[in-house]
């Protein structure tokens, strides 16, 4: 079988042949809402190119919760080799059958985009609602950029935070906006100054941002499950991995905490697929 664990930064392909396990391979990052299909495509079948023929893939994306979007993802798989057993689902579920196995909690992914929902030990029940990265996407790598960008064109950030900002990104304030408008994928260019953010933890405007982003997180995507201070709280992704211990403290402050974390489920989904296949 092939597992493909697509998020929105970087893709991730391995394979595994008579429980033998491949390399896992990273490719660009995919999520159908935002990437033209021949992009998909040509990842994909990149992808593909370096693996044996095989007739089963699972994959799991960012984006493919809906109907629509899992289809355009089949439509593509399908369309460089014809799989017998193609699953499209998630990458919620990816989080969820690493993390909590077949327990049943909320899944939460902080990487550049986020997303919650609740699992019940075998299938996602509920996706709660998140307006994406021009209304919502609070607490993830693209809200944490923002408001550090914004703290920094408006003059909110200490003389080191703006050294750190301005070397980091080799332009002054003026080159900087130029250029985040011109990019033809904005969001993943004003994510990439989250890494700012965790030079930068110790100041206290930056750690208030930190705190802010998580906070909100809670607000509107955590505390939309009604039974969220009973549920075990899974979370996987870049940011989350980075800033575990200010999420853990945003968490505290709401009576919550973090039941297990992980930087990217692909090491546990394989497991998972593995004991699934016995």
């Amino acid at each position: 079988m092939i597992i493909i664990e697509a998020g929105a930064t970087t893709t991730k392909v391995c394979q595994i042949l008579d429980k033998q396990v491949s390399e896992i391979f990273n490719y660009a990052g995919i999520n159908p809402n935002y990437i033209s299909q021949s992009d998909i495509h040509d990842t994909l079948g990149r992808a593909l190119a370096h693996l044996q023929s095989d007739d089963t893939v699972h994959y799991y994306g960012a984006g493919c919760a809906q109907t629509r979007t899992q289809k355009i993802i089949r439509r593509i798989l399908r369309s460089i080799q014809n799989f017998s057993t193609l699953t499209v689902v998630s990458d919620l579920l990816a989080t969820a059958r690493a993390l909590a196995g077949n327990n049943a909690g909320q899944i939460n992914i902080l990487g550049t985009g986020s997303a919650s929902c609740l699992y019940n030990g075998q299938e996602i029940e509920t996706i709660y609602l998140n307006t994406g990265y021009l209304l919502g996407d609070d607490g993830s790598g693209y809200d944490l950029g923002r408001r550090l960008l914004q703290a920094y064109f408006h003059g909110e950030l200490d003389t080191e935070s703006v050294l750190a900002i301005e070397t980091y990104s080799g332009m002054d304030r003026s080159e900087l906006i130029k250029t985040i408008y011109a990019s033809t994928s904005p969001k993943s260019s004003i994510a990439d100054f989250a890494h700012c953010a965790s030079q930068l933890r110790k100041s206290p405007k930056v750690k208030d941002i930190i705190e802010q982003c998580f906070d909100n997180f809670i607000q509107y995507q955590i505390q939309l499950n009604p039974s969220f201070h009973s549920c075990p709280q899974y979370f996987s992704g870049s940011i989350a991995f980075h800033f575990e211990q200010e999420l853990a403290n945003s968490l505290e402050a709401n009576d919550l905490s973090i039941t297990s974390l992980c930087k990217s489920p692909m090491q546990n989904l394989i497991k998972y697929h593995l004991t699934s296949s016995q």
